[in-house]
């Protein structure tokens, strides 16, 4: 049992200048909590494979086995003969610098996406979880940030993984509200790294036709043809 891990400790060490910083080695993952397994190749398949599971949002890979474990949190737990790392890496510095300069306002910031109006929403330093997050919530973060509108809503942190730490879960807004501290939310979470919810503002405002503004004059705004737009 000794020679095994001597050589498990060997291999591992030989292979670790040639993995990723976000790789660690020796360390696992809410060890005893996996989401699934299977055998993998190494650690870069094992990756891989949380990817593609949405639940997932670290990885642990053991040497010994040849089995990957998928986690939902990031308890990390020293294990010799694992390599561990979060479901995507963070992006090297040349991919860095496009992303666009976090936009806040008050309390309320987005950031991660490659224009200014698009991104993670942040509150109080904190993401926000992507539970029963839709377009209302969307269209008051845009409204608080001084956008003209929303194009869409986005979840499973779209603009990069956030911290498992939230500052709002379960966020309901009517829509009509001119801060996102307005709509209904609760404080408490049960959320991951990858379920932050995210906006993409509109930066031009739909024009309307004089007839619209007429009484109960019924339109339809910014589609591309006649029979398509917002009412």
């Amino acid at each position: 049992t000794m020679l095994i891990w001597c050589l498990i400790f060997s291999f591992v060490s030989s292979v670790q200048l040639e993995l990723p910083n976000c790789f660690s080695i020796n360390i696992a993952y809410d060890l005893g909590h996996s989401i699934a397994s299977k055998s993998t190749t190494g650690p870069f398949d094992c990756q891989e494979w949380c990817q593609m599971v949405r639940r997932c949002s670290h990885f642990a890979f053991n040497y010994s086995t040849g089995i990957c474990f998928l986690r939902q949190g990031d308890r990390q737990e020293a294990k010799t003969g694992y390599v561990s790392g979060p479901k995507y890496c963070p992006s090297s510095g040349a991919v860095q610098q496009f992303r666009a300069k976090p936009m806040c306002k008050d309390n309320v910031c987005i950031e991660g996406g490659a224009e200014a109006y698009e991104g993670n929403v942040i509150v109080d330093g904190k993401p926000v979880c992507d539970d029963h997050w839709g377009l209302e919530d969307a269209a008051v973060v845009c409204r608080q940030l001084g956008f003209p509108g929303v194009v869409r809503s986005t979840v499973e942190s779209s603009f990069g993984t956030v911290s498992a730490e939230y500052s709002m879960d379960k966020v309901r807004c009517y829509g009509n509200e001119t801060s996102l501290n307005d709509c209904y939310h609760e404080k408490l979470d049960a959320c991951y790294h990858n379920e932050g919810a995210g906006v993409v503002c509109a930066t031009t405002s739909v024009g309307l036709l004089y007839s619209c503004f007429s009484e109960d004059e019924i339109c339809l705004a910014g589609g591309n043809s006649p029979g398509s737009g917002n009412v």
